[in-house]
């Protein structure tokens, strides 16, 4: 690959062609993504390959991402600043600070903006929400609701072309991505079956009363169910072969107003 990012004589058909070529986009599956970013594995407190975000920030809605960004000249002084230190235990402070590796990535040495080239793992960011939000739903519903639960589960219409799926609440970990998505586009119409505020634990709902801000208990279990109708919605419009213009604006819209609901119901309990 660097011979042919200098350019190389290549004879194509009896015709001599300079041939140059670079990297383009790199993907992989979450950790693998940010190593190759040069960014600290998710878990670490700016664990993000594009921005410099901290964990405690996320449901931020005032966020400056152009000002929080991660940038290619400024990784590159940064990684600098991490090598010239003296000691190891120097270098894992200052790597942890920036939340950058010890070393830049290998793929450093081709001709590459590591960051804008090295994009989000959107299909494993997107499907990750749905089984984190319905371990917080089920946690949170008494144990009447969760035998409603189950008995809608049992007799829900699958599409002819989907297999049935197992009890989400006793094997939801051993979901596959696919399986997460095909669930999110369920539950809506379980929930909107039978959900009521008795099926809710009273401690559960009264601490989401508290988080939303929302005073009555049967608007509260309306804006629950509206977080997974807007998370099923996001999740067919974003893996769409293609878009309008206009779909992208809706796309963007559907987005805030997930980004929004989820920060009031996925980490209402931190």
């Amino acid at each position: 690959m660097k011979v042919l990012e200098r350019g190389k004589i290549l004879n194509i058909q009896g015709n001599k062609c300079v041939i140059i070529a670079s990297l383009g986009d790199t993907t992989a599956d979450l950790p693998q993504g940010n190593d190759m970013a040069g960014v600290k594995r998710h878990s670490a407190n700016r664990g993000y390959q594009t921005c410099n975000v901290t964990k405690e920030s996320l449901t931020s809605n005032d966020l400056d991402l152009h000002l929080i960004s991660r940038y290619h000249h400024l990784s590159d002084k940064q990684f600098k600043e991490i090598s010239e230190a003296s000691t190891i235990t120097e270098r894992k402070a200052i790597a942890s600070e920036f939340g950058l590796q010890l070393y830049p990535p290998l793929l450093d040495q081709l001709k590459r903006e590591r960051h804008l080239q090295s994009p989000q793992d959107v299909y494993h960011l997107t499907a990750g929400k749905a089984p984190r939000l319905f371990k917080i739903t089920i946690e949170a519903l008494s144990p009447k609701g969760k035998s409603e639960f189950i008995r809608n589960w049992k007799y829900f219409e699958y599409p002819k072309t989907w297999r049935k799926l197992p009890n989400p609440i006793s094997h939801i970990d051993s979901f596959m991505m696919s399986d997460c998505l095909e669930l999110t586009m369920m539950i809506p119409f379980i929930l909107n079956r039978f959900l009521r505020n008795t099926h809710f634990k009273n401690s559960e709902l009264a601490l989401f009363q508290r988080r939303t801000g929302v005073t009555r208990s049967d608007l509260a279990i309306k804006l629950w169910l509206k977080c997974w109708v807007v998370m099923a919605k996001m999740m067919a419009m974003v893996f769409k072969d293609s878009f309008t213009k206009e779909e992208y604006s809706e796309l963007r819209e559907c987005l805030c107003n997930e980004r929004v609901l989820l920060s009031q119901v996925l980490f209402f309990k931190l």
